[in-house]
Protein backbone atom coordinates (compact mmCIF):
# COMPACT_ATOMS: atom_id res chain seq x y z
CA UNK A 1 0.00 0.00 0.00
CA UNK A 2 3.06 2.25 0.31
CA UNK A 3 4.18 2.07 -2.93
CA UNK A 4 0.88 2.81 -4.21
CA UNK A 5 0.77 5.76 -2.14
CA UNK A 6 -2.52 5.14 -0.48
CA UNK A 7 -0.92 5.71 2.97
CA UNK A 8 1.78 7.18 4.54
CA UNK A 9 3.60 6.98 7.66
CA UNK A 10 6.13 8.63 10.15
CA UNK A 11 10.37 8.00 9.16
CA UNK A 12 13.50 8.07 10.51
CA UNK A 13 17.07 8.48 9.47
CA UNK A 14 18.82 5.18 9.52
CA UNK A 15 22.22 5.59 8.45
CA UNK A 16 24.19 8.56 7.95
CA UNK A 17 26.84 8.71 4.86
CA UNK A 18 29.54 11.46 4.47
CA UNK A 19 30.00 12.75 1.20
CA UNK A 20 33.67 13.54 -0.62
CA UNK A 21 32.08 17.72 -0.05
CA UNK A 22 32.02 16.45 3.49
CA UNK A 23 35.28 15.11 3.54
CA UNK A 24 37.26 18.44 1.84
CA UNK A 25 34.76 21.31 4.06
CA UNK A 26 36.83 19.10 7.10
CA UNK A 27 40.14 19.48 5.82
CA UNK A 28 39.36 23.45 5.52
CA UNK A 29 40.31 25.85 8.49
CA UNK A 30 37.21 26.01 10.59
CA UNK A 31 37.43 29.84 10.58
CA UNK A 32 36.67 29.26 6.94
CA UNK A 33 33.59 27.27 6.21
CA UNK A 34 30.73 28.05 6.70
CA UNK A 35 28.86 25.37 9.29
CA UNK A 36 28.48 26.32 12.67
CA UNK A 37 30.67 24.44 15.60
CA UNK A 38 27.95 22.04 16.10
CA UNK A 39 27.17 21.03 12.55
CA UNK A 40 31.14 20.27 11.93
CA UNK A 41 30.99 18.19 15.43
CA UNK A 42 28.38 16.20 13.55
CA UNK A 43 30.14 15.77 10.50
CA UNK A 44 33.76 14.63 12.35
CA UNK A 45 31.66 12.00 13.96
CA UNK A 46 30.44 11.07 10.74
CA UNK A 47 33.44 10.81 9.05
CA UNK A 48 35.03 8.72 11.55
CA UNK A 49 32.78 6.02 12.19
CA UNK A 50 33.47 2.68 10.71
CA UNK A 51 29.48 1.86 10.78
CA UNK A 52 27.30 4.54 8.62
CA UNK A 53 24.64 4.20 12.06
CA UNK A 54 23.24 7.27 13.58
CA UNK A 55 23.25 6.29 17.07
CA UNK A 56 26.75 6.39 16.80
CA UNK A 57 26.38 10.49 17.32
CA UNK A 58 25.64 10.80 21.24
CA UNK A 59 26.84 13.82 21.98
CA UNK A 60 23.60 15.68 21.18
CA UNK A 61 20.51 15.27 22.05
CA UNK A 62 17.89 13.14 19.62
CA UNK A 63 15.90 16.19 18.38
CA UNK A 64 19.00 18.39 17.83
CA UNK A 65 20.73 16.00 16.32
CA UNK A 66 18.25 15.27 13.75
CA UNK A 67 18.08 18.95 13.30
CA UNK A 68 21.92 19.13 12.33
CA UNK A 69 21.81 16.21 10.27
CA UNK A 70 18.88 17.61 7.90
CA UNK A 71 21.08 21.01 8.08
CA UNK A 72 23.89 18.84 6.56
CA UNK A 73 21.85 16.57 4.43
CA UNK A 74 20.88 20.08 2.99
CA UNK A 75 24.20 21.65 2.03
CA UNK A 76 24.72 18.11 0.43
CA UNK A 77 27.54 17.37 2.73
CA UNK A 78 26.28 13.70 3.92
CA UNK A 79 23.66 11.74 2.33
CA UNK A 80 21.38 9.65 4.27
CA UNK A 81 18.97 6.54 4.13
CA UNK A 82 15.37 6.97 6.16
CA UNK A 83 13.54 3.50 7.16
CA UNK A 84 10.06 3.35 8.78
CA UNK A 85 9.80 4.99 12.30
CA UNK A 86 9.90 2.09 14.90
CA UNK A 87 8.59 3.99 18.03
CA UNK A 88 5.69 6.38 17.95
CA UNK A 89 5.28 5.47 14.31
CA UNK A 90 2.25 6.86 12.70
CA UNK A 91 0.31 6.26 9.92
CA UNK A 92 -2.32 7.73 8.19
CA UNK A 93 -4.56 7.47 4.85
CA UNK A 94 -3.57 10.23 1.95
CA UNK A 95 -5.81 11.79 -0.18
CA UNK A 96 -5.34 9.23 -2.66
CA UNK A 97 -5.76 6.44 -0.20
CA UNK A 98 -9.08 7.67 0.98
CA UNK A 99 -10.37 8.55 -2.91
CA UNK A 100 -9.78 5.04 -3.23
CA UNK A 101 -11.31 3.55 -0.29
CA UNK A 102 -14.48 5.97 -1.23
CA UNK A 103 -14.36 5.02 -5.04
CA UNK A 104 -12.84 1.78 -6.06
CA UNK A 105 -12.03 -0.38 -3.36
CA UNK A 106 -14.05 -3.94 -3.44
CA UNK A 107 -13.86 -5.86 -0.67
CA UNK A 108 -14.63 -9.64 -1.51
CA UNK A 109 -14.63 -12.74 0.72
CA UNK A 110 -15.87 -13.79 3.74
CA UNK A 111 -15.19 -13.18 6.90
CA UNK A 112 -16.64 -12.35 10.30
CA UNK A 113 -16.46 -7.96 11.02
CA UNK A 114 -16.40 -6.09 14.33
CA UNK A 115 -18.69 -3.49 14.45
CA UNK A 116 -16.70 -1.27 15.84
CA UNK A 117 -14.52 -2.01 12.58
CA UNK A 118 -17.60 -1.07 10.97
CA UNK A 119 -18.96 1.86 12.91
CA UNK A 120 -14.72 3.32 12.24
CA UNK A 121 -15.35 2.88 8.56
CA UNK A 122 -18.71 4.74 8.53
CA UNK A 123 -17.21 7.85 10.69
CA UNK A 124 -14.52 8.05 7.78
CA UNK A 125 -17.28 7.94 5.21
CA UNK A 126 -19.17 10.98 6.84
CA UNK A 127 -16.24 12.87 7.41
CA UNK A 128 -14.70 12.45 3.71
CA UNK A 129 -18.18 12.89 2.11
CA UNK A 130 -19.46 15.62 4.10
CA UNK A 131 -16.75 17.87 2.26
CA UNK A 132 -17.64 16.39 -1.21
CA UNK A 133 -21.15 16.36 -0.52
CA UNK A 134 -20.94 20.55 -0.71
CA UNK A 135 -19.28 20.33 -3.46
CA UNK A 136 -21.83 18.29 -5.38
CA UNK A 137 -24.64 19.54 -4.00
CA UNK A 138 -27.00 22.48 -5.61
CA UNK A 139 -27.90 25.52 -3.32
CA UNK A 140 -32.10 24.69 -3.04
CA UNK A 141 -32.72 28.70 -3.29
CA UNK A 142 -31.02 29.18 -6.82
CA UNK A 143 -33.31 26.74 -8.37
CA UNK A 144 -36.69 27.57 -9.94
CA UNK A 145 -39.59 25.47 -8.64
CA UNK A 146 -41.03 22.89 -11.27
CA UNK A 147 -45.22 23.94 -10.28
CA UNK A 148 -46.02 27.12 -10.40
CA UNK A 149 -47.81 27.83 -7.27
CA UNK A 150 -51.12 29.60 -7.42
CA UNK A 151 -52.92 30.86 -4.43
CA UNK A 152 -56.36 31.52 -5.82
CA UNK A 153 -57.26 28.04 -7.17
CA UNK A 154 -60.73 26.81 -7.02
CA UNK A 155 -62.42 23.43 -6.48
CA UNK A 156 -62.47 23.24 -10.29
CA UNK A 157 -59.32 23.80 -11.41
CA UNK A 158 -58.32 20.88 -8.89
CA UNK A 159 -60.79 18.70 -10.31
Amino acid sequence: MGKQKLIDYTREIATVKILSQGQDLLKLDPKEVSITQEERQVLEKISKASEKIINKITSLEASKRDEIIKVLIDKGLIEAEEKIKKTKAEVWLTERGIEYLRDDYVAEGAGNISLDLLGNYLRFMRKTLCGHSQQLSTPIDNVEPLVQKDTNINDEEIL
